[in-house]
């Protein structure tokens, strides 16, 4: 539909068709309220919501998924953050509840849900909107900004986030500061007077107990309790409210006593009027709502060409359908192909293997292709005879050579990935893909890494340089360490395997890894690599994770030319590129050798990389002006400009452009949340339409008739 003077929102309409969850439409109340801060886990367009709301949309949204956003960018992933609001849900009982944990989200069931009345907040960095070049938006009024008050006022209250209403008013008496975030709720969405008429109700028909609030189960109470977001439990025909206390001083009321009059004039908004009725001031709490749907789901998965292979080595079409090396072998065992030209610079043999199968000496290339026979059934024999197998795995090899002078594997190798079970792309290496996902802090609880591990890989004090004793202790990423999805490192670890039988009955050598479990590999050196570049960085694997993401610092991503708004990249072990990648395998065509790598970074320089990672902001709190700012719509590349905010850009060239970054808001667990969205596990069209179509009904801030 269209509204007079705004576009309609195609891209919404395209992902809708598509059996994608609509969120909620721009600006749409009910949506996500944008609240500003960085968790561990944002920053180069990854954001974070609260890991209940994921369960709640059935679980459509997962760690990692793709979502586009109305604002400040195009799209990020969605990370978890606990310590953000939840969803708000009216149930069919009646009942109004926040759910802020995802263990009460997991228990709810989808038939129990009347309305998603609000998704919860949004955690965005500001350094989003500097990226972006957005100018900045009101905020949620929360207790960042409540902090950023009393900093400014020189103001040291203890256990802040639990303030108490009584506690919250003497604050107020005594320093003339706005109403504690606790204690405020969303003014902004009822009328003048709607307030006035809602004030006479609670002043009549409210009771405080306990400090609990209890009022008449009537529909008129309800909704306005909604849209002041005060959630309700429906007992005995009363709607009980807890922590809904500050109702009768916001209203200017006591207890007991009757409402009195109302002060005239003209007030610009709502939360004014309140102010005003109150006697203090009271910030809006809505802040800005944010559209939202999903885009591509969340990646972690064997990197295959199509179809499958264990080798790069030529079965032409004796192979069959399914291009076994076995297939090739039956019969004569004999095919004709074009392939590379290759002698022997001992026995002066000529054939296509890079090892001469005469003298076992290592060929030359003559640098030209011809049709050559490939005897497969004598492929098979030596090479299992040379790697003393028993049995012979089912090899599936390529129809033909795509390189410009068609070079071949040597059969070994696909015999023994084959047997390990993994694959090999087409420059030779085995790999493993998964969506890009930034980490700056992590505790050794969640990666799954023990602290002695961790001490010898170099995280020996935490961020507040305490040593490093217990698992909960909270660490700083180090630029190039990776956390590794669990089902990437079982992979990895297969192919460590392969890689040390290689060396092992191939080449003659020592084993490298000697893993037997995935933790082995901690510590083990790692090669990233992008689609479309041709330099791979080096990494370290220090722990895993149950999410289906890869974690590293926004510093290596970006090295990556990545900026985690659903990329996807690779990683394979350092070992396996060393030995087994070759440009002779990569194809010829324009663009042959992209995805590839060319070259290695070693050393990651902040300098250098992509400037989307100067603009994540490292600090531990923002200042009270960049709040501020966001009521004025200001620029956000004037308070970077200013100092104001704390950025990578402005550390660029001193000692800190590495370490003592900061983060606002912490979460209780990086994998807290689904791990795999659902719309990856349903299977039709059918039913991802139905499930976007449910959501269309119950989310608030989706027009279901649209």
């Amino acid at each position: 539909g269209q509204t007079k003077g705004v576009e309609p929102n195609f891209k919404f309409i395209k992902d809708m068709v598509a059996g994608r969850p609509v969120y909620s439409h721009p600006s749409t109340k009910g949506g996500f309220r944008l609240r500003y801060g960085r968790s561990r886990t944002a920053g180069l367009a990854s954001i974070s919501i609260h890991p209940a709301i994921m369960y709640i949309v059935q679980e459509t949204l997962a760690i990692g998924t793709q979502i586009k956003i109305e604002r400040p960018g195009k799209a990020g992933i969605s990370t978890p953050c606990d310590r953000l609001d939840g969803p708000l849900l009216l149930m069919k009982n009646g009942n109004l509840i926040r759910v802020n944990t995802a263990e009460e989200a997991q228990k709810i069931k989808n038939d129990q849900i009347e309305k998603i009345v609000e998704l919860g907040e949004i955690l965005i960095p500001v350094g989003e909107f500097i990226e972006n070049n957005h100018p900045l938006v009101p905020a949620v009024f929360d207790i960042g900004w409540f902090t950023a008050i009393l900093d400014s006022k020189d103001i040291r209250v203890d256990n802040l986030e639990q303030m108490g209403l009584d506690e919250a008013l003497k604050l107020i008496k005594k320093h003339d500061i706005p109403l504690h975030p606790r204690h405020t709720f969303m003014w902004n969405n009822l009328t003048i007077d709607e307030i006035n008429e809602f004030r006479k109700l609670l002043a009549k028909k409210g009771k405080l107990k306990d400090n609990i609030v209890h009022m008449p189960d009537e529909q008129d109470i309800r909704h306005t309790l909604m849209e002041l977001r005060v959630p309700y439990v429906i007992e005995n025909d009363k709607l009980i409210l807890e922590n809904a206390a500050s109702l009768y001083p916001s209203l200017g009321l006591k207890p007991g006593a009757e409402a009195g009059k109302v002060p005239d004039g003209d007030y610009e908004t709502t939360v004014d009027y309140v102010s005003e009725l109150s006697g203090f001031k009271i910030m809006d709490r809505n802040g800005t709502y944010i559209g939202a749907r999903m885009a591509r789901p969340e990646k972690a998965a064997v990197r295959k060409m199509k179809p499958p292979v264990h080798g790069l080595l030529p079965v032409g079409s004796a192979g069959g359908v399914q291009r076994l090396l076995s297939k090739a072998a039956e019969g004569t065992g004999k095919f004709k192909i074009d392939l590379e030209v290759r002698k022997c610079k001992d026995c002066g043999e000529t054939g296509f293997l890079p090892i001469c199968d005469e003298c076992g000496t290592h060929t030359l290339t003559l640098n030209r292709v011809e049709e050559q026979t490939v005897d497969a059934y004598r492929i098979l024999k030596t090479s299992k005879e040379k790697l003393k197998l028993r049995h012979m795995p089912k090899v599936k090899g390529v129809k033909g050579m795509i390189s410009k002078n068609k070079t071949t594997e040597m059969p070994e190798k696909a015999i023994l990935r084959a047997k390990h079970e993994i694959f090999v792309f087409k420059d030779g290496t085995s790999r493993f893909d998964c969506t890009d996902a930034p980490l700056t802090h992590f505790r050794p609880e969640e990666i799954g890494t023990s602290v002695e591990k961790l001490i010898e890989l170099g995280y020996k004090t935490d961020i507040e340089g305490n040593p490093l004793k217990n698992d909960s202790q909270m660490l700083e990423m180090r630029s190039q360490d990776i956390v590794l999805a669990d089902n990437g490192g079982d992979y990895l670890l297969q192919v460590s395997h392969f890689i040390d039988e290689l060396l092992a009955s191939f080449y003659g050598m020592d084993p490298f890894y000697n893993a037997k479990k995935r933790q082995d590999l901690i510590g083990a050196g790692l090669l990233g690599l992008s689609p479309h570049t041709s330099g791979g960085v080096l990494c370290r694997l220090i722990g895993f994770t149950r999410a289906r993401v890869g974690y590293a610092h926004p510093f290596f991503h970006a090295a990556k030319r990545r900026n985690c708004d659903g990329d996807e990249d690779c990683f394979m072990l350092l070992m396996d590129g060393l030995l087994n990648f070759s440009v002779s395998f990569l194809p010829e065509k324009r663009g042959g050798r992209m995805d590839a790598p060319l070259v290695l970074m070693t050393k990651i320089d902040p300098n250098e990389i992509d400037k989307e990672a100067h603009a994540v902001d490292v600090g531990f709190n923002y200042k009270l002006e960049v709040y501020e700012a966001g009521l004025e719509y200001a620029d956000p590349k004037n308070l970077e400009a200013e100092k104001l905010i704390d950025t990578v850009g402005n550390r660029i060239g001193s000692n800190l452009q590495y370490e003592n970054f900061g983060f606002t808001l912490d979460t209780g667990d990086i994998s807290a949340g689904p791990v795999v969205s659902s719309y990856k596990t349903l299977e039709s069209m059918g039913e991802k339409t139905r499930v976007q179509l449910d959501l269309a009904r119950i989310i608030s801030a989706v027009d279901e008739k649209d």
